[in-house]
């Protein structure tokens, strides 16, 4: 799996939106899945927001990915 969980900030992330429209929209998104999820925000590759952690396995093996995002 090429997309991992990454150090980068989620809210620089959503700061560095530039219509402010659409960031507003995408910190009350944030705000609302943190709130449901019970998990801080995390950034998931270069541009995915994702909260806590799903655990799987499959034919190619296991992997995590984010439970919501």
């Amino acid at each position: 799996m090429k997309t991992r969980p990454t150090g980068r900030d989620a809210g620089a992330f959503l700061d560095s939106i530039a219509d402010p429209v659409r960031r507003a929209d995408a910190r009350a998104a944030c705000a609302m899945l943190a709130e449901i999820t019970g998990d801080a925000p995390r950034m998931w590759g270069e541009d995915i927001v994702g909260f806590g952690e799903h655990r799987y396995r499959n034919t190619r093996g296991e992997g995590v990915w984010f439970a919501a995002g």
